[in-house]
């Protein structure tokens, strides 16, 4: 065998061999981050690592392992949030607004929100894609011979970490009552 041909050979063979490393998944990260609630009231936010008839074994995003009687857990549920390094973080429920206007945070493809301001303002927002989303809202004042409408949009092309750029608009509309 040439030595060109078993260098090749060789480069070959550990390409295939780290892909299929990098390929495997570690299972005890793709298992979901749950919040046990126990009997005294305390929580636990971590990972199932294991399971018997007794006992569950749960790692918190810090990588402390706690074993904790199946009698003890009231409940056991999903959480939304997501582990940023060792830490927990809640998914935050209003990422694109704050109390009255927006963020520079688009809202993810698919979410979205119905809100109500001072009753008479309702409004609703879906997010066309991660970078994209929509809005529009209206006024309800009774017996009133103009209403308001508006439509919007919010782009945001650069999201980093803990900084999106975004730009949007609103088109207001009046309404009259014939």
């Amino acid at each position: 065998m040439k030595p060109i041909f078993r260098g090749s050979v060789a480069v070959l063979f550990l390409f295939l061999s780290s892909s299929q490393l990098f390929a495997q998944n570690d299972s005890a990260q793709t298992r979901p981050l749950e919040r046990f609630v126990l009997k005294d009231g305390s929580e636990v936010i971590g990972r199932a690592e294991s399971e018997t008839a007794t006992n569950v074994t749960v790692r918190s995003p810090s990588g402390v392992i706690s074993v904790i009687p199946k009698d003890q857990i009231t409940s056991r549920s999903p959480v939304s949030g997501y582990v940023e390094g060792t830490e927990y973080l809640r998914q935050d429920p209003n990422g694109s607004r704050l109390l009255f206007g927006p963020t520079g945070r688009t809202l993810k493809a698919g979410q979205g929100y119905f809100s109500i301001y001072e009753i008479f303002f309702p409004a609703v927002g879906i997010g066309v894609t991660d970078w994209l989303d929509v809005s529009g809202g209206l006024s309800l004042f009774p017996g009133a011979s103009v209403q308001i409408y508006y439509i919007g949009a919010k782009v945001a092309p650069i999201q980093i970490s803990n900084f999106d750029l975004a730009g949007g608009g609103r088109v207001p509309e009046h309404h009259r009552k014939h």
